[in-house]
């Protein structure tokens, strides 16, 4: 196992507290978020417009347009 500085951070009370790693000693961590990029082998795969966040873009592979959703339909960029 590599040697390194210990990571702190603080718990939902506010307390400083080591950080959650593996034995090996990889951090453990959880990314949250929405994915805003999507992308397809051909348009037919791209998602209802309403069915993702607004602002999320499409791109399908081997073309130039670039569509995004305004929470209704796709707009070509």
């Amino acid at each position: 196992m590599a040697k390194g500085v210990p990571i702190q951070g603080r718990n939902p009370s506010g307390n400083a507290q080591i950080a959650n790693v593996t034995a090996e000693g990889d951090l453990k961590v959880q990314l949250s978020g929405t994915i805003m990029e999507l992308y397809g082998a051909t348009i037919d795969e791209r998602p209802p417009a309403n069915s993702v966040p607004v602002g999320a873009t499409f791109m399908a592979v081997k073309t130039q347009e670039v569509w995004q959703s305004d929470g209704t339909d796709w707009v070509v960029m």
